[in-house]
C-alpha cells in the first residue's frame, strides 16, 4: 500500500474499502450478573477499542465510533439492579442505539414523561415554583421533545418512520386543569396538602409534612396539537406524514373507583418513593 497522506496514497484512495468497515463494535457479556464488575470490564475493552481505533483511522476519516454492548444472563437474574447500577446515566430521550441501525421507531406514551422535573419548579424563590401543585406539565421544557427527535433523525435510516402516540390537550386554549386529566391530579394535590394539615400523628406528619408535599412533583407534559406540530416542524430531519387525534369512545362513564385504581397504578410507585411507603394502603 502506498504510504503517506498524499493524493497518490491508500489513505487518500481506500473509500470503498473504508465503507464496508463495520462503523459499530458489539460486544456481549455473558453470565452478567448485577456488576459492577462486569462494568469496569466492559469500559476497560471500549477504551482499548477506542484507542486502537483512533490510533489507525484519523478523527477526520471517523469522526465518531459506536458501540453496542449486550447484558445476557439467566431469566430469572436481576437486571433492574444490574442497569440502575449502569456508570452513565441515559433515557431514552437520547441517543442509545447506532447510527440508521432502525427502520421504525415506536413511542407511545412515553413522551409524556419528561427526562428530569423543572428546576425552576422546585424552587421557591422562582416565579414558577410549584409549591401545592403536583404537575408541572405548563412550565415543561420543550429540550426532551427536541433531544428525541435529534436522537430519532441519527438512529432511523433514512426513510425511516418515527410513531409517537400522547396523551394532550384536547384543543387550544384549554389548560390542564380544565381537563380530566387536571382536575385528578388537582384532587391528589389537594388531599396531599390537607393530610399535611391535619397532621394525624406524629409518623404521619414527617411522612407527608408541608415541605414534602412543596417538593412533589409529576415529571410530565401534556402538549397540544399545534405544540406538536411546532415542534415537529422545526426538525429538517423529519416531515409530518400524519397527525391525527384519537378519542376515548367509552360506552359509558367512569367510575370514582375506576379513577381511584387509575391514579393509583399511575402514581403510587412514585408516591412511595417521594414520601416513603407507609404512605399507602
Amino acid at each position: 500500500m502506498s504510504r503517506g497522506d498524499g493524493p497518490q496514497s491508500y489513505f487518500q484512495n481506500s473509500y470503498y474499502q473504508r465503507s464496508i468497515n463495520c462503523k459499530t463494535f458489539c460486544i456481549a457479556d455473558w453470565g452478567c450478573s448485577v456488576g459492577p464488575n462486569m462494568f469496569i470490564a466492559m469500559e476497560s475493552i471500549v477504551q482499548a477499542l477506542e484507542l486502537k481505533f483512533h490510533t489507525q483511522h484519523p478523527i477526520q476519516s471517523h469522526p465518531s465510533l459506536d458501540f453496542q454492548v449486550f447484558f445476557n444472563d439467566q431469566t430469572e437474574n436481576d437486571f433492574n439492579t444490574l442497569f440502575r447500577n449502569l456508570p452513565i446515566s441515559r433515557d431514552f430521550h437520547d441517543c442509545l442505539l447506532s447510527k440508521s441501525s432502525l427502520h421504525i421507531w415506536h413511542a407511545s406514551y412515553a413522551l409524556n414523561w419528561l427526562s428530569k422535573i423543572p428546576e425552576e419548579v422546585m424552587d421557591p424563590k422562582s416565579p414558577a415554583w410549584n409549591k401545592d401543585a403536583i404537575d408541572c406539565t405548563k412550565f415543561a421544557k420543550e429540550n426532551d421533545m427536541d433531544t428525541f427527535l435529534n436522537a430519532g433523525a441519527r438512529e432511523l435510516a433514512a426513510g425511516g418512520l418515527l410513531t409517537i402516540i400522547l396523551v394532550g390537550l384536547p384543543a387550544d386554549g384549554i389548560l390542564f386543569f380544565q381537563t380530566a386529566t387536571g382536575l385528578a391530579y388537582d384532587l391528589l394535590s389537594s388531599c396531599l396538602v390537607d393530610l399535611a394539615k391535619k397532621k394525624l400523628s406524629h409518623l404521619l406528619y414527617v411522612l407527608i409534612s408541608k415541605e414534602k408535599v412543596e417538593a412533589f412533583n409529576l415529571p410530565l407534559n401534556y402538549p397540544s396539537i399545534k405544540d406538536m406540530e411546532e415542534l415537529l416542524g422545526r426538525s429538517e430531519s423529519f416531515s409530518i406524514e400524519r397527525l391525527e387525534t384519537i378519542s376515548n369512545h367509552a360506552k359509558q362513564k367512569p367510575t370514582v373507583q375506576f379513577a381511584v385504581s387509575t391514579i393509583r397504578a399511575f402514581m403510587v410507585e412514585q408516591i412511595k418513593e417521594h414520601f416513603g411507603g407507609k404512605i399507602v394502603y
